[in-house]
């Protein structure tokens, strides 16, 4: 059985119940005395490296059964598969007693961490975007910059700098310049790289990012998008980093109901690692990266996009 087995999926969804929370979370947790600080922290006392990341499985009543994950730095989807069958099975094997809690953990007295809020902010938009580097000299598998990374990352930005990206004609041809903040929000959120970097507004040293409409028929505006996008650091986090990258995309606009139906864009670039890293990286400092951004879901008639039931803002 291979983690692409149905089967695989199958064991996942009938025997186990995925969290996601992090070790780093837990370990500075103001309250170090509740119940679900004390859970975890009990649970990984005798794991090899105490609390610390992986992919842990566990009963309800704070039995470790093992780790999923293994193979660093090139994770093995047949050890998480071993792994996942042997902790079922030996879950099965144990009496409902062992396996249980006494008693229901009760959320308003024993949680640890405070369930994070993930709604985007009113008067904002999601963009989620998927990165991977292209093959690079003397890469290792080690350095998350290797192509076998993938990257997920969103940022939310104002709806009305998306909004902005459409012209006031809407006539096939019409042209309009994006707010140059737009990009900064992006570069800021590191959505063109693998990993976090600071980067200051005056580092961006060319930005453009130009909307034009291709069609328009009824209610259904298409967008075609084009940008550059050059950054050189100096600040004292990511001295000697930069990027250089050009950007492309599509949008589709609904002025019936003033909102995008669609909208995503493409990005790749040359993204140099900052001075101080460049010495801990096998390789070169230099790889290309490829982003995918998408808009996320959007709340229907909410934001400062207006609705079909507000006239007053339909062109």
């Amino acid at each position: 059985m291979v983690a692409n087995d149905p089967r695989f999926a199958e064991l996942v969804k009938r025997d186990f119940v995925a969290v996601a929370a992090s070790d780093v979370d837990y370990a500075h947790v103001a309250d170090q005395d509740a119940w679900e600080t004390r859970w975890v922290r009990d649970l990984l006392a005798n794991a090899e490296h105490g609390l610390f990341q992986g992919i842990y499985l566990a009963t309800p009543s704070g039995v470790l059964l093992g780790r999923a994950d293994g193979g660093w730095p090139t994770y093995d989807p047949a050890i998480a598969v071993r792994a996942l069958a042997d902790a079922s099975r030996r879950y099965a094997s144990m009496s409902k007693e062992e396996r249980l809690l006494e008693h229901a953990p009760d959320p308003a007295t024993d949680r640890g961490l405070a369930p994070p809020d993930d709604r985007v902010p009113a008067g904002r938009l999601r963009l989620e975007a998927t990165k991977r580097t292209k093959p690079f000299r003397g890469m290792s598998t080690a350095d998350v910059r290797h192509p076998q990374h993938v990257h997920f990352d969103r940022v939310d930005v104002p709806a009305e700098m998306l909004r902005a990206l459409v012209p006031e004609r809407l006539v096939a041809g019409a042209e309009v310049e994006a707010d140059p903040h737009l990009l900064f929000l992006l570069a800021e959120a590191s959505l063109f790289q693998p990993e976090c970097s600071v980067w200051r507004e005056e580092e961006l040293v060319r930005r453009s990012l130009t909307a034009r409409i291709v069609s328009v028929d009824a209610d259904r505006v298409v967008l075609a998008l084009d940008g550059h996008l050059a950054m050189r650091a100096e600040n004292e986090w990511n001295r000697g980093a930069s990027y250089d990258g050009r950007l492309g995309g599509r949008a589709v606009w609904n002025r019936r109901y003033e909102r995008f139906d669609a909208f995503e864009f493409v990005a790749l670039g040359a993204h140099t690692l900052r001075e101080s890293e460049r010495r801990n990286r096998p390789g070169a400092p230099t790889c290309d990266v490829a982003v995918h951004a998408v808009l996320g879901a959007q709340p229907p008639g909410e934001g400062s996009q207006g609705s079909a039931a507000d006239p007053a803002r339909r062109r």
